[in-house]
């Protein structure tokens, strides 16, 4: 376990200073663990005059309670060889100067103050680990862990097992308070449950989303219409992306082919294809009416997409897979790029931070629709490295009183803090150039997407991307191949759930 953070309950004279125009706080930390019930906590319902806007109006329509100490422990986990998946929004054990650290510590002190209780936090070193601390926690109903961050591919096998709650019926939990991610509400159900859903305490779900950055002295040098109009003037689709790259790829040692030596149009990976497909409004699986998996990847509109898609990515005389490049792909498309020698790259959104000391200026934009008849600019979750919240089986009444509460308590206290300091390293290095780039963004996460397919990696059908690595695309076999198999384990997780709830 990497950490348990456990701070000793703050002082009422502290509570009241938070509540002071611009005071700013520190906690104090303790090694004790106190474990035991508290007394019923006090209740004041929550009251913020409308007024001018302060920090304190997030919680506004939330109760101010007591809750003498009470500690909610947070189940997360690591990601072994790539610490950018992490999870490390949740605890803070002091102010560090870092964006993102100070932003979890101030919240959690507004937390703790607002409720006298406390935030905590048993980590694992990575998702399967995670995953067996919470069936243990279970079985022995000894309520660890009352919120478990889980991995968007995790969560309905613990479902189907009876480990965690539809979060509809958790007491004081409200989704239409802002930061709640709406799109994943409805995107993450099934069967009109809500075993988890994405909020703003955490960031891992942004950082699962991708983008197309752009090099801008690259664009200059091409001469290009400004590609944030492209992009609200819905011009921004695949072919004209695709005229982009063939005018940009150049080979720079005239050896007469194209190498990892050379300029590229575009840089991208295996994953690109999902994000492709779910921006022309494809998917492994939509839903029917009664909010069930259905197979639908097989059908000639995502087919349609897919080999567009590819003949754009294959295509070696212009686009570079860059996880075929030499060393740590990730090191490499970031050089590449870094050195003006890639007028594209496909991202996730957590590598964005790292070509912060960029020389050359770059852009953010959504990836680009399949065509003009798509009304938005969608952008898939990766469901294997983003995650969500879900509440494990609570029996602590008093602790099921309350969690709701704190619940929305930290999502609230998120909106003001972590939700704007996430901004801020996103574009830090860049923000000041490039004003469109926070537009895009908004753009890019207003509209998200959730597949249903991805997330339930039924017979492994969410690897077709691995295709991409040997540049197959022969998608129309390879679902008859598997379609049968991946609807046998569809009927067999939802049958699970059925039974339970």
């Amino acid at each position: 376990m990497k950490k348990n953070t456990n701070r000793r309950t703050l002082s009422l004279a502290l509570a009241l200073l938070l509540c002071l125009p611009g005071f700013v706080s520190c906690s104090e930390k303790t090694g004790d663990e106190d474990k035991s019930v508290p007394d019923a906590p006090s209740v004041t319902p929550g009251s913020v005059e409308e007024t001018e806007e302060t920090e304190e109006d997030v919680f506004k329509g939330l109760a101010t309670v007591d809750l003498n100490g009470m500690a909610f422990t947070f189940l997360t986990s690591n990601w072994p060889g790539e610490a950018v998946w992490d999870v490390d929004d949740i605890s803070a054990e002091e102010y560090t100067g870092a964006v993102i650290n100070d932003a979890v510590f101030d919240r959690n002190l507004q937390v703790e103050a607002r409720l006298n209780c406390k935030v905590e936090e048993a980590n694992m070193p990575g998702k399967a680990e995670a995953e067996n601390a919470l069936k243990i926690s279970g079985a022995a109903a000894d309520n660890a862990y009352q919120i478990w961050v889980a991995r968007l591919q995790e969560y309905l096998s613990l479902a189907s097992d009876g480990y965690i709650m539809d979060m509809k019926e958790v007491e004081g939990i409200d989704f239409g308070n802002k930061s709640w991610v709406q799109n994943s509400i409805a995107g993450l159900s099934v069967l009109n449950h809500n075993f988890a859903v994405c909020n703003e305490m955490i960031t891992i779900h942004k950082e699962a989303v991708s983008s197309i950055l752009f090099n801008k002295n690259l664009a200059e040098q091409y001469q290009l219409d400004s590609l944030y109009d492209a992009v609200t003037n819905d011009r921004w689709t695949l072919d004209y992306f695709r005229s982009i790259v063939e005018l940009c790829a150049r080979d720079i040692d005239g050896d007469g082919e194209m190498t990892a030596r050379d300029q590229w149009g575009f840089l991208y990976q295996r994953d690109t294809l999902d994000a492709f497909l779910a921006a022309g409004q494809g998917a492994i699986c939509g839903k029917d009416e009664e909010d069930r998996p259905i197979y639908i990847f097989d059908s000639e509109k995502n087919i349609d997409i897919l080999m567009a898609a590819t003949d754009l990515m294959y295509n070696q005389s212009l686009c570079y897979n860059v996880m075929n490049a030499p060393g740590d792909f990730n090191e490499w498309m970031a050089n590449k790029f870094m050195s003006d020698e890639a007028m594209f790259m496909w991202v996730r959104d957590v590598n964005i931070p790292q070509l912060r000391t960029m020389e050359s200026d770059f852009g953010i934009l959504p990836n680009p629709k399949y065509n003009e008849t798509i009304d938005n600019y969608y952008s898939v979750v990766n469901a294997y490295t983003g995650a969500a919240i879900c509440v494990p089986l609570i029996v602590d009444e008093t602790v099921a009183e309350y969690l709701g509460l704190f619940i929305e308590t930290m999502g609230m206290a998120s909106m003001n803090t972590l939700a704007r300091a996430y901004y801020d390293v996103l574009l830090n290095g860049i923000a000041v150039r490039d004003q469109e780039s926070q537009q895009m963004l908004d753009i890019i996460y207003a509209n998200t997407t959730y597949d249903p397919g991805s997330i339930g990696a039924y017979n492994n059908i969410n690897e077709y991307i691995y295709m991409a690595m040997s540049y197959a695309n022969n998608f129309a076999s390879y679902n008859a191949a598997r379609k049968k198999a991946v609807e046998k384990a569809i009927d067999t997780t939802i049958s699970k759930i059925e039974k339970r709830y």
